[in-house]
């Protein structure tokens, strides 16, 4: 799993301003207790990935060629973090666990 993580966060634009240290990554797995009730989470926090609107963009999106997967390629390459990448880096800080940023960003 550490490999796939890797996979994802690798592939951060620098436009973007987020850094990671590869070498230095621990994650943390949900424990439940009696406030949570044995699941190991409490409340909600969302995960977004927005995209902002440059030329690029707006030259697939006009064309005859317009793809979702040439939109989401320009903007990454503009900086934007996909919502994998979000969940991942609030891994990182302890907010939630890999398996569940997998399990609701695919």
């Amino acid at each position: 799993m550490l490999e796939r993580v890797k996979g994802y966060l690798s592939t951060i634009s620098p436009i973007s301003g987020v850094s990671v240290d590869m070498t230095e990554m621990k994650f943390w797995g949900p424990v439940g207790c009696n406030d949570c009730y044995g699941i190991g989470y409490k409340g909600r926090i969302g995960i977004y990935e927005i995209m902002t609107m440059n030329k690029d963009i707006e030259g697939v999106m006009l064309s005859a060629a317009v793809s979702e997967y040439a939109i989401q390629e320009i903007a990454v390459q503009n900086g934007m973090i996909t919502m994998v990448q979000e969940g991942l880096l609030r891994a990182l800080q302890g907010i939630t666990s890999v398996e569940e940023v997998f399990s609701v960003a695919q």
